[in-house]
């Protein structure tokens, strides 16, 4: 009886691994690293509030604040171009990551001079985003 959960984990497991196809196409990748940034872009406002809040520091405040500003607008016209994919809109994905990967970048400057490091998964939106800005041209 005990070998029976042993025998169906690999089988759980390889079930959820394999739960869906492959992102390869441009503009799935470009749809992951939007998403994938925006979401960071969020975590790293929190982050700052945080910060923000327990030591006081409105400097701070208002960088993060521009910050997620710049990095908003930038993801929403990335996210309007990955909706409207063809040659022309892939320059407006790759400039919209630039810069909000940009404004992403700043925050963790600012968090860093203060001793608090980056969420994980804005490093990992980071280490993302040059997937898609090759294209930015401007």
């Amino acid at each position: 009886m005990r070998s029976l959960p042993i025998l169906v984990l690999p089988l759980l497991l390889g079930a959820c691994v394999h739960a869906g196809p492959p992102v390869d196409t441009p503009r799935e990748v470009a749809r992951s690293v939007v998403l994938t940034t925006a979401v960071a872009v969020k975590v790293a406002d929190e982050a700052c509030a945080v910060v923000v809040r327990e030591r006081q520091d409105e400097a701070l405040g208002r960088s993060c604040e521009e910050a997620y500003r710049v990095a908003r607008s930038s993801l929403l016209a990335a996210g309007e171009s990955v909706d409207a994919w063809g040659d022309g809109q892939r320059q407006g994905v790759a400039c919209g990551v630039a810069k909000a990967a940009r404004a992403l970048a700043r925050v963790g400057e600012l968090l860093r001079e203060r001793g608090v490091d980056l969420p994980p998964v804005a490093v990992d939106a980071l280490k993302l985003a040059p997937a898609v800005v090759g294209g930015c041209h401007g």
